[in-house]
């Protein structure tokens, strides 16, 4: 439900979708990025429409049933949502990916505080090293820097940690 995937390709004429990102965009020289999945709110038409059919109602776009409210129109295992009509059912996509590709699957924990081009360069600042015969950027190096930057950003300037001001960070990175 609050979740992004999105390709880093150097091949093909990609073009970013703007909507997720104000700063985003592909020029000549950064490879390119393509949202391959987005985030199932009620900023989307279909998705509004369903919810306001439900049995539940929207503020802003949250989606609330009774007292209990969620940010998200699909989710699994959430039984009591159903009624407001926020369903299990995924978006499925069949896409090929190429060699030097790179897959960014990732929680609103961090797109919500790092834009398709942020996350981009993370993963591009830490390819030379592999290039520099370094012992190399793995997908484990990349989502774990990803993590730290949104993880940093969800803490701002407080002189604590404060656990419960930062959202679920999750990200998978798949290098082809």
């Amino acid at each position: 439900g609050d979740s992004r995937a999105i390709r880093i390709s150097t091949a093909g004429d990609v073009v970013d979708d703007d909507d997720h990102d104000a700063d985003d965009g592909n020029d000549e020289e950064s490879p390119r990025i393509e949202v391959i999945a987005e985030e199932h709110t009620a900023t989307l038409p279909d998705e509004r429409t369903r919810i306001e059919n439900g049995e539940g109602t929207l503020r802003g776009n949250n989606v609330f049933y009774g007292p209990i409210g969620i940010a998200m129109t699909r989710a699994l295992g959430d039984a009591v949502m159903v009624r407001a009509g926020v369903i299990p059912t995924p978006t499925v996509s069949k896409f090929q990916l190429n060699q030097g590709d790179v897959l960014v699957l990732a929680t609103d924990g961090i797109w919500d505080v790092l834009g398709n081009e942020r996350v981009r360069d993370i993963i591009v600042t830490l390819e030379p090293r592999q290039q520099q015969g370094g012992s190399g950027s793995t997908a484990q190096d990349a989502a774990e820097e990803i993590a730290r930057v949104a993880r940093e950003r969800w803490m701002g300037d407080l002189p604590i940690m404060d656990e419960m001001k930062a959202d679920d960070i999750m990200v998978l990175v798949v290098k082809c």
